[in-house]
């Protein structure tokens, strides 16, 4: 009896581990210049998969951060989309996973170089997140300069 409650214990340990909710953010990388929706921007590229999430919805977003890697507060002025809840400056999408792994070559975010608020020496890192399960991934962080 004691066997097959342990078989059943492993199984089912199995099987959990199986569908467990996971990403991974595997490159990042910047594009100058990008004309975007009549903007001039960054484009911010980056390769990355989602694991145990189909049907369900996860944030990917680029958080932006100073030279010393404090977050950087959008200007009053700019749009929602651009800000993140607790105003730091970002940009991000929500997407439907619509299998049990998914895979992602070169997504790509915009943000206008005009929101930002001041030329200078910034860096960004991409983040997958959801709502329930909280940060599934964090890329590594790509610095950059705006010349506004």
């Amino acid at each position: 009896m004691k066997k097959f409650f342990l078989i059943l214990i492993a199984v089912i340990g199995l099987n959990i581990t199986a569908n467990a909710q996971s990403a991974e953010i595997s490159d990042i990388w910047l594009e100058h210049n990008v004309y975007y929706s009549g903007y001039n921007c960054l484009a911010i590229h980056f390769e990355c998969s989602v694991e145990g999430m189909q049907g369900k919805t996860v944030n990917m977003a680029t958080y932006f951060f100073d030279a010393n890697g404090n977050g950087v507060r959008a200007p009053y002025a700019v749009p929602a989309q651009f800000k993140s809840s607790n105003g730091q400056l970002s940009v991000g999408t929500n997407v439907r996973i619509k299998y049990d792994d998914a895979y992602w070559d070169d997504c790509v975010l915009y943000i206008p170089y005009g929101v930002f608020p001041y030329p200078g020496s910034y860096m960004c890192a991409v983040q997958i997140s959801h709502s329930s399960y909280g940060v599934l991934a964090i890329s590594s962080e790509e610095y950059f300069d705006i010349h506004i």
